[in-house]
């Protein structure tokens, strides 16, 4: 029995993401972080957190309070 046309699109449709995402590999991979000469590494990701932190605190701090006088979505 021959399968029809709209099931071997959505069966070519599965193999291509299957294929995509196999191939795909780790997101992190794309930029490593420095490598650090002493110690383990564990500091220095201390470090980062610490300073993404304070930088989203700073950024949300600047926000004004309320909703917007233009209205919604500004």
């Amino acid at each position: 029995m021959m399968a029809s046309s709209g099931q071997r699109a959505v069966a070519l449709a599965a193999l291509v993401v299957v294929v995509l995402v196999a191939g795909a590999g780790p997101a992190g991979g794309a930029r490593q972080m420095p490598v650090e000469r002493s110690g383990d590494g564990a500091a220095a990701t201390v470090v980062v957190a610490e300073k993404a932190t304070e930088t989203v605190e700073m950024l949300m701090a600047r926000l004004p309070a309320g909703p917007s006088n233009r209205g919604a979505g500004h």
